[in-house]
């Protein structure tokens, strides 16, 4: 069933926004923990916010998701010098530190588009019960 998942949204990918590809992979089992937001590392303007989604079982069960917004994009904050260290590839460990960031803040900005997705930011919303 994965695989036919991961074809899917591969073939898909296009038409989707964000909220509702978390919400997809929510439906499908993947809580929050297990979805890794990443940015997509490229130099170039991209025209779409969701680049492409990989699904991962073993050795756990996750779905890597990356977008064309974050630290590795044409649009980061980092300085130039930064981004050229992690293109080279010989630091892996560095990148590694970025992405930790990144999927943070990208879980975050994820988040605030949508606020009453977010029971943290909207205790009660969804079942009617939240502060008046």
């Amino acid at each position: 069933m994965t695989a036919s998942l991961q074809e899917r949204l591969q073939e898909r990918i296009a038409a989707f926004d964000l909220p509702a590809l978390l919400d997809l992979l929510a439906h499908e089992g993947y809580d929050k923990d297990s979805i890794e937001l990443r940015s997509h590392r490229t130099t170039v303007l991209q025209e779409r916010l969701v680049h492409a989604v990989h699904l991962v079982e073993h050795p756990d069960r996750r779905a890597i998701v990356s977008l064309n917004i974050g630290l590795l994009t044409a649009q980061s904050p980092l300085p130039s010098f930064l981004l050229q260290l992690a293109e080279t590839g010989s630091h892996d460990s560095f990148t590694e530190f970025i992405r930790f960031f990144d999927d943070r803040l990208l879980h975050a900005r994820a988040s605030s588009l949508f606020p009453e997705r977010d029971d943290g930011l909207m205790p009660g919303w969804k079942d009617g019960t939240g502060d008046r």
